[in-house]
């Protein structure tokens, strides 16, 4: 991730006068980006010629600030001095030019390692970079000829941007101008084209997510899973119904008779048949017969349902449900903990309604909250 796309500047200097010619190519080479863009053509009009200038580049300051003599143009004629490459390729030799670098330490990408013979420069001291792409600067330097100059904020990590164009950590020092380059598991994140340029992909990595494994399942919840929740409520209705029936069926004893039983009666009679407990069982009339013979039935084949599942589940030790998939972790009670947001950059576009799951159980924690 860089701060600049690749450009092409062109200057045109409209004064003919040699001094103010001069003070505007010392402000040219005092400005700070001017070490930053490699093709730079300069047009500096000098008589009946115009003089095409542009600087060296390559090495460091002051060297790298020094105007050379491309070409020059006869506007009489319509025609150049030499015929030159008006931008030529500064990049296959950068004699040692020093590039700084943001980034910090993150296993396995980045590991940045003291040496003696280093290309790098921290803190005074000279180190080579280990990891997927701490090993790529190395080798992108070796081939250039350049060095690296590393800026480190492990706090920080990949920081954020502002809006006002501040910012914090690798991207903030990137934006901020103190660093020309920031690299360290960088992914195409959307949120950051209105400020960077990115490379091309250099390699295809995948995320292993770790999670906590499976727990036992508290005993007081099997009694319930033998059954899904509509199981469950269609046999509660069924017991409201067949307790509210059983109250109000026409029998020989009078309504308001001392001897009649009431409704909280005939509700623990229906849960004893439930329970397969001894429970009266009326029979005085042909009606109640019948309900009598159904409720046995129904709740002979749903203990019998039940006692079989429970026993098959109480085999083996019962644990919550693995997470294998993205549906799994997004219908469970896990919270995705990270050091920085920009893991949920990738998938932050998504349309996918599991993928919006889980960016709501995001949560950004310190490395040592993690570690514990």
């Amino acid at each position: 991730m860089f701060r600049k796309p690749e450009k092409f500047v062109v200057v045109t200097v409209q004064s003919t006068s040699k001094p103010r010619i001069t003070e505007i190519l010392e402000v040219i080479q005092n400005h700070p980006a001017i070490q930053e863009i490699a093709n730079l053509l300069l047009i500096v009009p000098s008589g009946e010629r115009y003089e095409l200038l542009t600087h060296r580049y390559v090495g460091n300051p002051p060297e790298a600030l020094d105007l050379l003599l491309l070409d020059a143009y006869f506007p009489g004629n319509n025609s150049f001095a030499e015929g030159n490459m008006l931008f030529p390729n500064k990049l296959k030799d950068l004699m040692g030019k020093t590039y700084r670098l943001a980034s910090f330490y993150l296993l396995p990408w980045v590991m940045p390692r003291q040496t003696d013979d280093g290309i790098i420069n921290y803190l005074n001291q000279s180190y080579t970079i280990d990891g997927l792409d701490g090993y790529l600067l190395v080798l992108f330097c070796k081939r250039l000829n350049c060095t690296w100059d590393l800026l480190i904020d492990q706090y920080w990590q990949y920081g954020q941007v502002f809006e006002n164009h501040t910012g914090n950590g690798m991207v903030g020092a990137l934006v901020e101008r103190k660093a020309d380059f920031a690299l360290a598991a960088v992914g195409a994140w959307h949120q950051l084209f209105r400020y960077f340029s990115f490379s091309i992909p250099i390699q295809w990595i995948g995320i292993t997510c770790l999670q906590p494994r499976p727990t036992l399942i508290e005993y007081w919840k099997i009694i319930f899973m033998m059954f899904s929740t509509t199981v469950w409520a269609v046999l509660l209705v069924t017991f409201v119904l067949i307790a509210i029936l059983d109250n109000y069926m026409p029998t020989m004893i009078e309504r308001w008779s001392p001897n009649r039983r009431g409704i909280s009666w005939s509700f623990i009679n229906v849960l004893c048949s439930f329970l397969l407990l001894p429970s009266v069982m009326r029979r005085s009339r042909a009606s109640e017969v019948m309900l009598s013979v159904g409720l046995s039935a129904f709740t002979l084949i749903v203990a019998s349902v039940y006692i079989g599942k429970i026993h098959s589940i109480l085999a083996i030790p019962v644990y919550d449900p693995p997470i294998d998939t993205i549906i799994d972790f997004a219908e469970s009670k896990l919270r995705w903990n990270a050091p920085h947001e920009v893991w949920m950059y990738l998938i932050a576009e998504s349309e996918n309604p599991h993928i919006k799951q889980i960016l709501t159980k995001f949560h950004v924690a310190p490395i040592p909250d993690l570690e514990t």
